[in-house]
């Protein structure tokens, strides 16, 4: 059986003129970042498992989707709407279809312009899926399935004229083997080869008299005959049309079949909808039916359920999509979506048609407005095709996008905006193809780098040659316990903190000058490894004792705690003693958590806890909470390398050692992945070395990195 071709899908080529870009299932971009100003809005949010889409019901219209060249409402998500039993993260949707064709102004004008209709109806037809003219003889017989055929050729009929090549086929409104079932095949197949990447995502549907879901009061509006596996499209049912309910989202653009349908008194019947929505009707298909010697149209309007289990996240399918940001022009921001036509970006694993590979993937830290540069390679290039990136928080929600180069190799250079708050946050690189506002786009599977924003100090406006004279050696400044291990995701003890300090902090002469006289300290013992170096600290400020008189030596020490040592005002504190600038509280970065406390009565540590965080050496554990809790040891050790200069550049996650370590050094078996973040910076810690610097400087911090020489006893 052969029927017209639907519309041939147009291939997507977008001129470079056009800015292109789409992110995310809810969101609309406002673009600011430095040296620029404020950009358009941009939609986009990348989620963990389906997004947060409006299912079509009685009062509200579904969320409409671009995908394959056609806009569709969403009609059922597995937990409501059409087709609950669907496969999990899928949504179902439901074709909307394209306006009337419109009349020239001028019928008559024999210079009109025609170029919106045709004359034939055909384009009408193609784009609201419309089976071809039926035309039924007059003279029609009782249970005469000749009667089923087209007097004047055409193919719309609903019913196979051929049911001997369909077992079980026993009479005209059976679904199985129809022209109907055969039409939702035939336009399947064109998605198959016109679009095959989006034809991948729709799950084959197995449709029985009973999938609908249907209770037993609607047995006589069921499909009948047998089932048909597999089906990529299907119409609705006269129960999923009950059940979409709103006249908006049921209404077309011309009456459309249902699979439904009916026998009464040996007359078989046939459900469709209404094209203004309301109402549905059942149409005989024997003697009386088709208002004879009229010819009779319908539509196949098509549903499908879509996987969205490779949904990396869902944009705006607009211009204030992914069109918003363009090629090298930095990070477009997030912001919700208003309920405007979304689309999709999933991930496919092809990597002839995307790939990318990132071989640094070490964290970042980087300044507000400052930049972050990651070297890539692999990329596919092509039309409409770029290495692009999403930054999220940890969570997965997008907070901005941006498209950062078009080369199979180079440097992806991210700027981030000059408001952009201090917190921890994940860059998502991937090679992506952008497409239509009606098509879906396509990623790699995106490489994740953990990044750090941090306010640092201003660097100078050249970056300074390495030097070339030797420095001090680094000596270790955290040892292991007995048993061997260095425990560093255990919290570190105020006693540790104080010991710490004085070994690698204090010089000489600031000892000398602050010997203990006197122990205030009850809980502190004569013989306590801790003492001198807990009680010069307290002699110099950095710590106190607690209301009731005692130190606590092996408490853990909190995070406060630590920001009061390293950022408090007293004289003799850390911050005065290695010279740092005096800097005022807040400085635009703003903990929500700090602010609480301080609002409900005043912190102690407020300003401390800012101080730090401005000079780059502490961060909240979130992009907007400091975190009060204890510290751990890989924390402090960390930190305490950020403040001396201490860094290692390898090996980085997956390399083998020693990269940039040495030998013979002392390791440890509770740090012996390496690609846990803090493996470099607990060895650093542990080992006492010689060590120059090298000619690459750091990308999270304000020096060169180093490598070992030789390792000190």
């Amino acid at each position: 059986m052969k029927f017209k071709k639907r519309f041939t899908l147009q291939e997507i080529t977008l001129s470079a003129s056009k800015r292109i870009l789409a992110v995310a299932v809810a969101l609309a971009l406002t673009i600011s970042f430095i040296p620029r100003g404020a950009k358009e809005a941009f939609a986009a949010e990348v989620v963990a498992g389906l997004p947060a889409i409006k299912v079509t019901d009685g009062n509200n219209v579904g969320t409409l989707i671009g995908f394959a060249g056609e806009e569709w409402y969403v009609i059922g998500d597995g937990t409501k709407g059409v087709y609950l039993t669907a496969p999990a993260n899928s949504l179902t949707l439901l074709v909307k279809g394209r306006p009337n064709p419109t009349l020239p102004a001028d019928p008559n004008d024999p210079n009109a312009d025609w170029s919106n209709y045709d004359d034939n109806w055909s384009n009408y037809g193609a784009s609201t899926f419309r089976m071809n003219w039926m035309y039924l003889d007059a003279i029609q017989k009782p249970n005469d399935m000749s009667q089923f055929t087209s007097a004047a050729g055409g193919d719309g009929y609903w019913y196979s004229n051929n049911p001997g090549e369909t077992p079980g086929w026993a009479q005209p409104n059976e679904y199985r083997g129809s022209t109907l079932q055969q039409r939702m095949e035939e336009i399947a197949g064109e998605y198959g080869n016109n679009t095959p990447r989006e034809y991948a995502l729709i799950n084959g549907r197995t449709l029985t008299p009973t999938s609908d879901g249907s209770p037993s009061n609607y047995a006589n509006y069921r499909m009948m005959g047998a089932a048909v596996p597999n089906q990529k499209l299907w119409p609705l049912s006269y129960y999923e049309w009950a059940i979409i309910g709103n006249e908006n989202v049921r209404k077309y653009t011309t009456p459309y079949w249902f699979r439904a349908a009916f026998t009464q008194n040996r007359v078989p019947y046939a459900y469709f909808g209404y094209a203004p929505g309301s109402t549905a009707y059942g149409l005989q298909l024997g003697p009386g039916g088709f208002y004879n010697g009229y010819l009779f149209s319908m539509a196949a309007r098509p549903a499908l359920n879509l996987d969205m289990s490779k949904l990396l996240f869902t944009s705006e399918a607009s211009a204030n999509g992914k069109p918003a940001a363009s090629l090298g022009d930095g990070l477009v921001p997030a912001t919700p979506n208003t309920g405007a036509k979304l689309k999709f970006t999933m991930i496919d694993e092809d990597t002839a048609f995307l790939n990318l590979d990132v071989p640094d993937k070490t964290p970042r830290i980087a300044a507000p407005g400052g930049t972050v540069g990651v070297d890539y390679k692999d990329a596919i290039t092509g039309a409409n095709k770029y290495v692009s990136c999403v930054i999220t928080d940890n969570d997965g929600n997008v907070l901005y996008y941006g498209k950062l180069n078009n080369t199979a190799d180079g440097k992806a250079n991210i700027p981030l905006p000059a408001d952009m708050p201090i917190g921890s946050y994940k860059i998502k690189l991937f090679n992506e193809q952008v497409n239509g506002d009606n098509y879906t786009d396509f990623s790699s599977v995106p490489i994740e780098i953990p990044l750090t924003v941090a306010l640092t100090p201003p660097e100078p406006q050249e970056t300074p040659e390495p030097p070339e004279l030797p420095e001090p050696p680094h000596l270790a400044f955290v040892a292991g316990y007995p048993d061997g291990t260095v425990r560093p995701e255990a919290n570190i003890t105020r006693a540790e903190v104080c010991q710490i300090i004085y070994r690698i902090i204090l010089s000489a002469e600031l000892k000398a000058a602050n010997v203990p006289t006197e122990n205030p300290f009850p809980d502190i013992s004569e013989d306590a490894w801790y003492k001198t170096a807990v009680l010069t600290c307290y002699k110099l400020g950095l710590v106190v004792g607690y209301p009731d008189g005692e130190f606590k030596p092996n408490n853990p020490i909190t995070r406060p705690e630590i920001a009061q040592i390293f950022g408090g005002e007293k004289a003799g504190g850390v911050i005065a003693i290695l010279g740092a600038q005096d800097i005022p509280a807040n400085m635009g970065i703003k903990f929500t958590d700090i602010d609480a406390i301080e609002a409900d009565g005043g912190f102690w540590a407020t300003k401390a806890i800012y101080h730090v965080a401005h000079v780059g050496w502490m961060f909240g554990r979130t992009p907007t909470e400091f975190d009060v809790r204890e510290m751990t040891r890989a924390e402090f050790m960390t930190m305490m390398n950020r403040i001396l200069w201490r860094e290692p550049e390898l090996p980085r996650p997956g390399e083998a050692l020693p990269g940039d370590l040495l030998d013979g050094m002392k390791t440890w078996p509770d740090n012996a992945n390496i690609d846990m973040w803090y493996y470099r910076e607990v060895q650093e810690a542990t080992n006492s070395h010689e060590y120059e610097r090298k000619d690459t400087k750091s990308p999270t911090r304000a020096y060169f990195y180093e490598k070992w020489t030789q390792l000190l006893k």
